[in-house]
């Protein structure tokens, strides 16, 4: 059996099972190669993605990590919160006592003043006597 295939670049020519035949084994050779080459791609991209996947594999286990080291360090700023209160609250524990204490003192003061001038008054009435005592000891 002959196939008559006619091209519309050429005049009516004739072509032969033969031509056919000859250019489907062409065309499949052809297809072959690219099939095989899509076939090499998609290896390719496949080992690249397993690549990825353990990329991604050891970012994850990175986070975590981080994840660890973060919940860490809001523990230890939770502490240093917490200690610093306490600091705060003796901080001001001891103002207190500190005025306290300047009152105290202030009190202190104003009464070895006061017993000062006391014993000074003292003082001046004990030798104003003494001396009066010796003017009457002169006299007798």
């Amino acid at each position: 059996m002959r196939a008559v295939i006619y091209c519309s670049h050429m005049a009516k020519a004739k072509i032969t099972m033969s031509d056919v035949l000859e250019a489907v084994q062409v065309f499949s050779a052809t297809m072959d190669k690219d099939f095989k080459a899509v076939k090499k791609d998609i290896k390719d991209i496949k080992t690249e993605i397993v690549g990825i996947k353990t990329e991604i594999g050891g970012i994850k286990g990175e986070i975590v990590g981080i994840k660890g080291e973060i919940v860490e360090i809001k523990n230890d700023i939770a502490s240093i919160l917490g200690r610093l209160d306490a600091i705060e609250k003796d901080i001001e524990a001891l103002k207190v006592d500190l005025k306290e204490l300047k009152q105290k003192d202030q009190e202190d003061s104003d009464a070895l003043g006061q017993n000062y001038f006391k014993l000074e008054r003292r003082i001046v009435f004990l030798e104003k006597e003494v001396r009066q005592l010796r003017a009457v000891k002169q006299r007798a």
